[in-house]
C-alpha cells in the first residue's frame, strides 16, 4: 500500500491533475455500468 501510495503520489506530481482525471473515468465508468442497471429497475415501477 505504501509503494502503490508513493507511486501514485510520483505520478502526480509529474503529471498535474492525472489522479483527478483517474477519478474522473473510475466515477463515469461506474455510472455507465450502475445505470443500465437502474433502468430497469425504474421501467418495472
Amino acid at each position: 500500500p505504501i509503494i502503490g501510495g508513493f507511486g501514485a503520489w510520483v505520478i502526480d506530481l509529474m503529471f498535474p491533475g492525472f489522479t483527478e482525471i483517474i477519478m474522473l473515468v473510475a466515477i463515469g465508468g461506474l455510472m455507465f455500468f450502475l445505470l443500465p442497471m437502474l433502468k430497469p429497475a425504474e421501467a418495472a415501477k
